[in-house]
């Protein structure tokens, strides 16, 4: 008696989903109710249910008609379910695609952007600290120049002082 899930319909919080297509489910918003049911109706509190979430090895049993999985993790997720009556050979497993989609903090575009981001911010402060040192650079080469400039003349104004204090000495001198 194999598995049977009505029309496939599968519903959560997020909505229902009908078909054989991957269920795609937010991460906030990431519980899942499936409702199902053995193809035979006359033997039916004798049918045993079982699922397993992403192996085929650990199957647990179910005491219901459907299965409810609350914050599953992000990623893809294989829910498979299977039947048995009377203790007969287990039926072929049915399988739901279930994805759970990351955080963006937790996706690869967030963590390529913050290492961008971080490399911009050690690009900007390197920037901000090489156009300082330049300015400081600009700056003395400038209080340089000034000074050699002021010395050059207090150099020609002495010089020029001194020749006519010793020209007017000299006139003195003679007269």
């Amino acid at each position: 008696f194999p598995v049977t899930i009505p029309d496939r319909q599968i519903s959560g919080t997020w909505g229902k989903v009908f078909g054989n297509k991957p269920i795609d489910i937010d991460y906030l918003n990431n519980n899942l109710l499936i409702e199902f049911s053995s193809i035979s109706m006359n033997h039916n509190n004798n049918v045993v249910f079982q699922y397993s979430i992403d192996s085929d090895q650990n199957w647990q049993t179910l005491h219901a008609r459907n299965l409810s999985l609350n914050n599953l993790p992000f990623g893809e997720h294989r829910i498979n379910i299977r039947s048995q009556i009377f203790g007969a050979n287990w039926s072929k497993a049915e399988t739901i695609l279930v994805n759970i989609t990351a955080p963006f903090w937790k996706t690869s575009w967030f963590y390529i952007g913050l290492i961008l981001f971080f490399f911009l911010v050690i690009g900007t402060v390197a920037y901000m600290y090489y156009r300082n040192r330049i300015l400081q650079l600009r700056q003395i080469t400038t209080v340089r120049a000034e000074r050699e400039r002021i010395s050059v003349d207090l150099h020609d104004d002495v010089g020029a002082d001194l020749t006519r204090i010793a020209l007017l000495a000299e006139r003195r001198g003679t007269t």
